[in-house]
């Protein structure tokens, strides 16, 4: 089983939108249903589902069919995902406050949630699939599929921010959504509007998920963490609140999540995360 990650590299009149195209293919060799836990982070994804099936429980509960194509939305909270063998997904990762340009709808529409391909992109969504299941790689399936978001970008009615797109470039070294909107030069009311529309989530609750981002980040390269530094470095009051907000957005603590990872590791199945900054 594998997931993998190919950044817009190949794209880049598409990077500035899109953070990747990704892949997963669970193979025959699982015996019982897998899953992973996927993380919050902005995201929004384009999934196509092209074998098998992937459910998905708590509050956002769904299931995709195989040849089916849905929009997930960013997520507040992280959930779970399963899947069985010969399971086969692709899709792309959208930035942060840029989904708004390809589905010509707020992303707070699906903020949290998700929808069906087709309710944004209509019979073109059909086409999409059938386009993609044609491709034998991942590559061909990308290059299929960044060509119809390109023509998404020419059709579109709804631009992105250029607001909201700096704000997020200085939400990590500057937290507050006061200090950010006077960097901006506009009102706090506007930029938690616009924050609404474009990111789905407001400018607050934007900046604490980056947070936690940046300790998932950490995490990676931190066998045995010290829990009050990475607090710090985060930007975090106090590591108190640090567990608070990571346990939130991953339901479950830090120490549960390092045996999680470790233990999917050793399995062999561990995928990274498939939903937010990378």
């Amino acid at each position: 089983m594998g997931y993998s990650e190919h950044e817009s590299q190949r794209h880049a009149d598409l990077a500035e939108h899109i953070q990747s195209f990704w892949v997963l293919d669970a193979g025959d060799n699982i015996v019982t249903p897998m899953s992973t836990r996927v993380l919050p982070g902005g995201c929004t994804d384009l999934i196509f589902t092209l074998d098998g099936s992937v459910a998905v429980a708590g509050d956002m509960h769904f299931t995709t069919d195989c040849e089916t194509a849905i929009v997930l939305g960013p997520t507040r909270r992280g959930y779970v995902a399963q899947f069985t063998k010969h399971t086969q997904v692709f899709g792309v990762r959208i930035r942060p406050g840029k989904a708004s340009a390809f589905l010509n709808e707020p992303v707070s529409q699906i903020a949290d949630s998700f929808a069906h391909l087709d309710e944004f992109w209509g019979v073109t969504a059909r086409d999409a699939i059938s386009m993609i299941l044609e491709e034998r790689s991942a590559h061909a399936r990308a290059e299929c599929l960044a060509n119809f978001m390109r023509s998404c970008l020419r059709k579109r009615r709804v631009n992105c921010d250029a607001t909201v797109s700096a704000a997020m470039q200085i939400a990590l070294d500057i937290p507050t959504v006061d200090e950010i909107a006077g960097l901006m030069e506009v009102s706090v009311l506007d930029l938690q509007r616009k924050f609404k529309q474009h990111v789905g989530f407001p400018p607050k609750l934007l900046c604490r998920i980056f947070r936690f981002r940046k300790a998932i980040n950490m995490l990676k390269y931190a066998p045995a963490p010290k829990w009050a530094d990475i607090a710090y470095e985060c930007g975090f009051f106090d590591q108190s609140h640090f567990i608070k907000d990571f346990t939130e957005f991953a339901l479950i603590s830090p120490l549960d999540y390092l045996s999680e990872t470790h233990l999917n590791k050793a399995l062999n199945f561990y995928l990274p995360n498939a939903s937010g900054l990378v």
